[in-house]
């Protein structure tokens, strides 16, 4: 049985960690014996040691983001000669406009780029992000887009959405910049008063949350839940999921809430905008403000169920964990394959 090793920077609940916990579920049923190892558990000399040790013993290595692991693939590829792939989420371009990369990180990171053998994205947006920061690649480096899906199993039997009042919406995520969260007071004020938010998730802009809420607080339109697990039953007690990043890469709340029937409303974000254009649309708000996703979340409510339920079962069916699941094990065993090709031809 093939074997690969999954290097991660850490174990932290979150998007990467959810999908890279699938991955490894949905391999093991292709018969991938897989191993993770995390860059940030125990100290350097015992990480470094183990690290180098479990790469002799796998045929492929998977960095599974594109900054530490990537480079720590990178290197534990040029100590064993093992092939390597870097996993990219989300949309360079903006994550470092974010992150307010210095010229010289970004300069280090298109040389870093253009030698990466085998890349694998979320979403074709977070590919051309790639490809237009990165340019000009070289034509050797082999590049494909494997859509996230969900494996969250909602209830076997779903009740029909209530329409009575009060409606609930949640949000799931960081609250975070980049995750504009505080763009979700204003939604509030953009929404009719019998609707209420439910906020599931910590950041460092919790405080922020607390103080400026604090009049949708006192009226019991706003609920700020903190960290908490998140399975089928955070969704279906929703009548929407709403998101108003500034970018994604490819949402796991998304998919999740679509699994669970329950519609996921998005300001028109690139990656959303790939997810939702061809099935759903009316999930899409015209535009960034909170007047907009407001509306959005208005329209998408008074789509007719049946038509709600049948997007989202199009859509679940283009995001299945056995479609996910076997595309990567094509990706996996060509580069097995490729690497041992260009050994042999040397």
């Amino acid at each position: 049985m093939p074997k690969v090793l999954l290097i991660q920077e850490n174990t932290a609940t979150g998007g990467v960690s959810r999908i890279s916990e699938h991955l490894t579920q949905g391999l093991h049923t292709h018969e991938w014996v897989t191993h993770s190892i995390s860059l940030w558990q125990g100290s350097l000399a015992l990480r470094l040691i183990q690290a180098w040790t479990q790469a002799k013993q796998h045929d492929v290595l998977l960095a599974t983001h594109n900054f530490l692991p990537a480079y720590a693939a990178w290197a534990l590829s040029a100590l064993t000669g093992k092939p390597w792939l870097m996993w990219v989420h989300g949309p360079i371009l903006p994550v470092l406009a974010f992150a307010q990369a210095s010229t010289s990180k970004q300069r280090f990171l298109r040389w870093f780029y253009r030698r990466v053998p085998h890349v694998v994205f979320a979403s074709h947006a977070a590919r051309h992000s790639f490809e237009a920061f990165a340019q000009p690649l070289p034509p050797s480096q082999h590049r494909h887009v494997i859509h996230n899906a969900s494996n969250i199993q909602p209830p076997s039997s779903l009740a029909q959405p209530s329409t009575a009042h009060p409606i609930r919406i949640g949000f799931v995520g960081r609250l975070s910049e980049e995750k504009q969260a505080l763009q979700l007071l204003a939604l509030l004020d953009h929404l009719p008063a019998h609707y209420q938010l439910h906020v599931i998730g910590d950041g460092p802009l919790m405080a922020d949350m607390q103080q400026q809420g604090k009049p949708h607080l006192a009226l019991g339109r706003l609920h700020l839940h903190g960290h908490q697990r998140v399975d089928a039953n955070t969704f279906v007690g929703w009548q929407a999921t709403v998101l108003c990043s500034a970018y994604e890469g490819y949402p796991m709340t998304a998919l999740e809430s679509l699994s669970c029937k329950v519609p996921c409303v998005s300001t028109p974000i690139a990656a959303m905008q790939e997810m939702l254009a061809t099935h759903a649309p009316y999930m899409l708000a015209s535009d960034a403000s909170p007047q907009a996703l407001a509306k959005a979340i208005e329209a998408t409510l008074a789509t007719p169920p049946e038509q709600r339920r049948q997007d989202m079962d199009a859509l679940i069916q283009q995001h299945t964990p056995e479609q996910f699941a076997r595309l990567w094990d094509l990706v996996l065993q060509e580069t097995i394959s490729r690497e041992h090709m260009q050994g042999d031809a040397v």
